[in-house]
């Protein structure tokens, strides 16, 4: 018999684990396989082992009721927005039971205690709510733990270092999250339930889409691709009356066709994937159009193909998507009037970031054919924000569907910058007033979400320092260069003055950056 080398203590030796086979001089560890995790994680009511995990974790675990109250928090405010990584009724089931992996409740917990009115928190500043279960969540996420739970802990993560405007972190847990997946094969991975498959296909696709912030806040390539392989998620009704004991259909069966066709047109969450595809496109068109000019390339600045997908977009969403008053009042009645509201936010959001370039070339351009195309793409974008802001008023008149996700802070301000706009430009008195009106509506409402997300304050910054770079110069304030690129995309960066951080040195390095993005 050979001898049994390990790597370490415990292990599988290296001849056994080279050839796939189970170690009989190993009998305490398995032998390592991606698809099934080495251990579990502790469940909410498990006796921890060790006296600082129990210490630890007894003095952030609550009571039951107010268990419920902050998971209810969690999907009432984060998990419309951010990401969607669980299914709700599953999930508070597990709650009630003790069974939800302690880690997942502490990562949802750290982004909803900061609403919560209990009595418990009313001495603790919202910010820093949260925090303690924060540092919980990093303390109990095991690395060696390949498996939906750490993916998922891994994207609780990216939302608190996202809130917390910390980037770097949040690239960190993300790259953790989509290697993972990855090794998983996550969205084809082998499930017992359909409710199981439908939530890796959600997770996969949650990767992806928070990717698209992710990757152009840092000017880096994505780490997953989409695939048209990996159906889109069916319906929210279907989807919220899953049962997790239904197995998944046979592939030849009439019931298997009704699931695969579910994912298309009438879901919110499938269509916003779909948006947050051209988003990203919207994304690399601005950052093509910097690089271009900076290498003294003449730029379209206009992709024809993406005005139309956009334009197709929105019209081709079923009668019961599009925007309406009725509409609202009825995905209200369905419990998603804030994803129905987020959904068409996304979609004007979009729509500003796809002309805002046009709003400087409005204003330069000489000839005269020229001048009106440019002044007509200038309006859309004017439009959009419009739009845009009137939903989100829209959504604050009733409590059941107030936005106060951390990213519409974000969007929110764009949309000011481009009223300043026609503050600085318009001749119409009537337009001027109602953009004024617009910009102190605008700056309330972030200012409130500042009691909740502590990047708001960057947020607030951003603006002044956009503010001052149209004092010193009204014609330039507006063209779309490296520094306005990480004005419009890097929204939980920091950001410094215009003219005296942004050295021809530093705009170089920022334009080598945007070479990964484009991946040329």
């Amino acid at each position: 018999m050979s001898k049994c080398d390990r790597s370490r203590p415990g292990l599988s030796c290296n001849f056994c684990l080279k050839r796939g086979l189970k170690c009989s001089g190993s009998f305490d560890s398995p032998v390592a396989d991606l698809h099934v995790p080495t251990k579990e994680y502790d469940a909410l009511d498990s006796r921890a082992k060790h006296d600082r995990t129990r210490q630890v974790s007894s003095l952030v675990i609550p009571d039951a009721v107010l268990r419920e109250e902050l998971v209810e928090l969690y999907f009432r405010y984060v998990h419309i927005a951010f990401h969607n990584l669980f299914h709700k009724q599953t999930f508070l089931e597990r709650v009630r039971d003790n069974s939800i992996p302690k880690i997942l409740f502490f990562g949802v917990v750290s982004l909803s205690a900061r609403f919560s009115t209990h009595p418990i928190f009313a001495s603790v500043d919202p910010w820093d709510r949260g925090r303690p279960y924060r540092e919980e969540t990093k303390r109990l996420l095991d690395l060696e733990n390949t498996s939906l739970v750490s993916i998922q802990a891994c994207m609780l993560l990216v939302a608190n270092a996202s809130v917390e405007g910390d980037p770097n972190t949040e690239s960190v847990y993300h790259t953790i999250a989509a290697r993972m997946a990855s090794l998983l094969d996550l969205p084809t991975m082998p499930t017992k339930s359909l409710l199981e498959q439908e939530i890796n296909r959600r997770v996969w696709w949650s990767i992806i889409a928070s990717e698209t912030w992710s990757s152009a806040i840092h000017s880096l390539p994505r780490l997953l691709k989409p695939r048209d392989t990996v159906p889109l998620p069916m319906a929210e009704h279907q989807f919220c009356s899953l049962d997790p004991d239904v197995p998944i259909p046979p592939l030849d069966s009439p019931a298997y066709e009704t699931v695969a066709g579910s994912g298309d047109r009438h879901s919110l969450l499938a269509q916003m994937i779909r948006l947050n595809l051209l988003l990203y496109d919207i994304i690399l068109l601005n950052a093509r159009v910097v690089a271009e000019q900076a290498q003294g390339a003449v730029s379209q600045g206009l992709d024809s193909n993406l005005v139309q997908d956009l334009h197709n977009w929105v019209n081709n969403l079923p009668p019961l998507l599009q925007y309406s008053q009725e509409n609202v009042a009825h995905w209200v009645q369905s419990g998603l009037g804030s994803t129905f509201l987020i959904m068409h936010i996304n979609y004007n959001h979009a729509g500003q970031l796809l002309f805002y370039q046009h709003l400087h070339s409005a204003q330069q351009e000489q000839d005269a054919l020229g001048a009106y195309k440019a002044q007509t793409l200038a309006q859309k974008c004017k439009q959009h924000a419009t739009d845009l802001c009137e939903l989100i008023y829209q959504a604050k008149q009733r409590p059941e569907t107030v936005v106060l996700y951390p990213l519409a802070g974000h969007i929110l301000s764009l949309a000011s910058t481009i009223h300043i706009h026609t503050l600085l430009f318009a001749v119409d008195e009537s337009e001027i007033s109602l953009a004024k009106l617009r910009l102190e509506r605008n700056f309330e409402i972030i200012s409130s979400m500042n009691r909740y997300w502590p990047m708001t304050h960057k947020t607030v910054k951003r603006l002044q320092h956009f503010h001052n770079a149209c004092l010193r110069s009204q014609d330039d304030s507006f063209r779309l260069d490296t520094w306005m690129l990480q004005f419009l995309l890097g929204f939980t960066k920091d950001m410094e003055d215009r003219n005296s951080a942004w050295s021809q040195d530093h705009c170089s390095r920022e334009l080598d950056h945007l070479r990964n993005l484009l991946e040329i």
